[in-house]
């Protein structure tokens, strides 16, 4: 279901990602990973004849972008994807392998730029939730200071990024040989700080959802568990319980703007004002206790 993008369509109120990926009711299943895919689709088919390698895309795939070949990217920009993760993303599982070798960096260039183009309209509002978290985080690297938030469950997450410094010694035991050491400094490092933000950020409520959810199905009797991450399972006698366990302790986490929390934690870290939080849109957070495909 993209829990990734089930988070942010909870925290921006985004009507349109929460029906796409199960948070608001439904009457049948849907698909944000097929959504982008055929967003794509359309894309490269409406401006093909101002870029050949968009008609050669869809020649190839019949007009129609396969899901595997967008999904992965779109798992991942809930956490802050790049254009070049895309590119990797593409290259590592061979779609354009039917391309000539001589050919296939400029066609992976391409091909991530449509994709790049579709998350951007189809994420327009969790991004702004990102833009947000970067901006927060430029904040503390001025004053050189390691953020820290505590999680809906209580678990207390350190954001440290921090420099290294060379340092070269002449090394006895090796005939003098000049070896290189880094030595880790508590100095912030600016650009992996902003970059792994919207990760960490997204990935403690999805470890904060799954421990809300433990605690509950213990507090129910349940104890036969097996949970990774964002893959829950249990005993089949028990799906029905984990499934309203899972509903109810993602409605707690998101009955509040989980991105108005996550300011006041760090002003007062800080000491000083931060940028407003973007505004939300209008979704009801708690219609997820209705939604049959929440969880699939």
């Amino acid at each position: 279901k993209c829990n990734g993008n089930q988070h942010w369509s909870a925290i921006m109120r985004d009507e349109r990602i929460a029906h796409l990926t199960g948070v608001t009711p439904s009457d049948k299943p849907e698909d944000l990973y097929q959504h982008v895919a055929d967003d794509t689709t359309d894309h490269c088919l409406r401006l093909k004849d101002d870029n050949s390698w968009y008609k050669r895309f869809m020649d190839h795939w019949k007009n129609e972008i396969k899901r595997k070949v967008t999904k992965r990217s779109t798992m991942c920009e809930a956490y802050g994807l790049t254009f070049y993760g895309i590119q990797r993303y593409l290259k590592e599982e061979g779609h354009l392998d039917w391309v000539p070798s001589e050919e296939r960096n400029a066609a992976i260039v391409e091909m991530a730029r449509a994709i790049k183009s579709s998350l951007d309209r189809t994420l327009e509002e969790p991004n702004k939730g990102k833009g947000f978290l970067k901006a927060v985080t430029e904040k503390a690297n001025e004053v050189n200071r390691h953020l820290f938030w505590v999680t809906p469950s209580g678990f207390k997450v350190v954001h440290y990024y921090n420099k290294q410094q060379k340092r070269r010694s002449l090394a006895t035991l090796f005939n003098k040989r000049e070896l290189t050491f880094y030595v880790r400094t508590d100095d912030v490092n600016p650009r992996e700080a902003s970059q792994a933000i919207s990760p960490n950020f997204i990935h403690s409520l999805d470890a904060a959802h799954m421990f809300l959810t433990i605690h509950c199905l213990i507090q129910a009797g349940v104890f036969s568990l097996s949970m990774v991450h964002d893959s829950y399972g249990c005993r089949p006698n028990d799906v029905k319980h984990m499934q309203d366990a899972l509903r109810k302790m993602f409605l707690k986490i998101h009955e509040v703007n989980q991105l108005q929390v996550f300011k006041r934690q760090i002003e007062n870290q800080l000491g000083v004002q931060l940028p407003d939080v973007p505004d939300t849109g209008n979704m009801d957070i708690r219609g997820v206790l209705d939604s049959s495909y929440f969880f699939a």
